[in-house]
Parts: structure tokens; C-alpha cells; sequence
């Protein structure tokens, strides 16, 4: 029987967080998956977020912005109370986000997340989205020609 580690538990809050949060769209799982004076930094759209309330909200805009939004995690391994993700998300560009109207266009992004976690809750974040890679494919920022 293997005895299960804070790292291990760690990894799997952070899986289920992309599962519950982004795939099922529930975002009471914050609750369970977040500390409520947790810290995320680096988000499209925002320098810093703190407070669960806040992220709900954020992550409200996200999902209101892409109806549907499907995250896979393309990898994921942990050290101590840090947890490193690479997320892989589409979805279709169907409300308004980061002030940006609907544009109903396709869009695949990756990011990559370091999450600490304490008491089994994450606290802090630190993600790096592909956001030029979401701003040019919904017709916001034009590539140059090469």
C-alpha cells in the first residue's frame, strides 16, 4: 500500500483543480482547492489577484469568456509545496474577456503554473500564459509579416 506524500496530495489538488474549475466549470471547488487569501500572480488580464472571492471572480470572467473551455494537462510534478503544471486549453471565444467583445473565434493556448500549496490548499500562484498567442488569435494584435 503506498503511502501518500504533501507532494503527491499536492499533484492531485492541482489536477483536479483543471478538472473541476476549467472542465466542469464549478467554481465552488475553489473552496476546497484554494486558500481563501490565496495569491495569483501573473493572469491575463491582471498583475495579481488576492483573495479567493477575487480568483472566483477572475476565473468567472475566463469561463464566461469561453463557454467551451477545455483544459488537459499535458504534464504535472511536484517538489516539496510546489507544484508545476503545463496545461494545454481551446475553446471558442464566445463572451467578452479582458474587455475584448465576442469574437467567435477558435483558440488553443498553453501555460505552465507553479503553485504552493499549504495545509493542502494552494496559496500562491505563478502562470505563464501564451497570452499573445490568445490576443492573435482573436484578431486583437496582428503577427508581423516575415
Amino acid at each position: 500500500m503506498a503511502i501518500a506524500s504533501p507532494t503527491a496530495e499536492n499533484i492531485e489538488m492541482s489536477e483536479r483543480f483543471t478538472a473541476e474549475v476549467f472542465n466542469e466549470r464549478d467554481l465552488d471547488a475553489l473552496d476546497e482547492l484554494c486558500a481563501a487569501d490565496c495569491v495569483v500572480h501573473d493572469v491575463p488580464g491582471e498583475t495579481e489577484i488576492k483573495g479567493i472571492d477575487a480568483y472566483r471572480a477572475y476565473m468567472k470572467s475566463v469561463l464566461d469568456g469561453f463557454s467551451d473551455l477545455k483544459a488537459e494537462t499535458a504534464f504535472c510534478f511536484g517538489q516539496d509545496d510546489l507544484v508545476c503544471t503545463r496545461t494545454n486549453f481551446s475553446g471558442t471565444h464566445d463572451g467578452e474577456f479582458m474587455g475584448i467583445p465576442a469574437t467567435d473565434r477558435s483558440v488553443e493556448i498553453s501555460g505552465t503554473t507553479i503553485a504552493r500549496y499549504e495545509d493542502g490548499k494552494m496559496v500562491e500562484s505563478w502562470s505563464n500564459l501564451d497570452t499573445l498567442g490568445l490576443l492573435t488569435q482573436v484578431g486583437v494584435v496582428d503577427m508581423p509579416s516575415t
